[in-house]
């Protein structure tokens, strides 16, 4: 049985003795489905002092049972910042561990009953829990509703006949189907990277850029060429180039990076972008995918193409 205090160790930040309105799942990608389920959990919150809270889960329960070529939508931190701008006053973000995921259905069910106590719990149409996904939400309905705590179940959303998922949008991403990701989500895609060491080729080659690491995370994002804006906290957006990949040309990474550059640019605000700092960069054109050059020139050739496509842009 989880103890309050087991429970209080996974969320060591946790204030229980504020009313919520809980809401539980995954939220990789928080795609419009996801975004009714906050607005629906708004709704129910019986009066301005209760916490829209939403229940996630670090890492990914996928990444944690190694599904084979499992990808992410987004980072953490920007599915956070995502959840929060739907409307949620919190995330808990519940450590997913080999020892967590042995937790059964029954015994999730005492955790939220006597460590995060909500008024209401808002699911989704395939929300599973507990070990091996054994919970359903049907279940959850009639365990808590014995105890006065009301679970509302949100239909499955669509657009055009399609259902909207994260699984969808991981196909989408990995296709460069930006569009299609847009629509999905009513926001164009963004992830948050910090600052790493480059290999100084890029300015070599007369074309100087910013590296980003995603945390070393496996990200559904096609290997090529973007066009983004990128920011750092509330400085405004700045255009440019990237590439996301592994640079077959020359070192070939192990991890796949983002490598911006900002053309026609000798100063700005990323000239102060130093190791470490955290910067958001939102996509909004794939433009083709990466692929292996011979020689430098060939490179060169090809990135003052790319660099035509920003030109219209710009």
């Amino acid at each position: 049985m989880v103890s309050q205090g087991a429970g209080m160790n996974w969320l060591p930040d946790f204030k229980s003795e504020y009313p919520r309105v809980l809401i539980i799942g995954n939220f990789d990608g928080v795609h419009l489905g996801h975004q009714k389920l906050v607005q629906l959990a708004l709704e129910k919150r019986t009066g301005f002092d209760t916490l829209v809270s939403v229940m996630t889960f670090e890492p990914h329960p996928s990444i944690v049972f190694a599904v084979k070529n499992f990808l992410l939508v987004q980072d953490y931190e920007s599915r956070y910042a995502c959840l929060k701008q739907s409307g949620a006053d919190e995330v808990l973000a519940m450590p997913f561990t080999n020892g967590f995921s042995q937790m059964d259905s029954r015994e999730f069910i005492r955790f939220l009953k006597d460590v995060i106590r909500p008024e209401a719990i808002c699911v989704g149409f395939d929300f599973r829990f507990g070990h091996f996904g054994a919970g359903t939400g049907a279940q959850l309905q009639a365990e808590m509703n014995s105890a006065n705590v009301p679970v509302y179940i949100l239909p499955r959303h669509e657009i055009l006949g399609q259902k909207v998922s994260s699984s969808r949008l991981r196909e989408c991403l990995k296709m460069g189907d930006l569009q299609t990701v847009e629509s999905m989500m009513g926001r164009k895609h963004f992830l948050t990277g910090c600052v790493s060491p480059g290999y100084g080729i890029g300015k070599g080659l007369g074309f100087p850029t910013i590296n980003l690491n995603f945390q070393d995370l496996p990200l559904a994002l096609a290997y090529g060429v973007y066009l983004i804006r990128a920011s750092v906290l509330d400085e405004p957006e700045i255009k440019a180039i990237a590439n996301y990949g592994v640079s077959p040309s020359f070192h070939g990474n192990e991890k796949p990076r983002l490598e911006i550059h900002f053309p026609h640019q000798t100063t700005g605000p990323w000239v102060d972008w130093s190791i470490g700092v955290k910067v958001k960069v939102e996509f909004e054109r794939f433009i083709r995918p990466e692929r292996h050059f011979s020689d430098p020139e060939e490179l060169k050739t090809q990135i003052s193409s790319d660099i035509g496509y920003y030109e219209e842009w710009f």
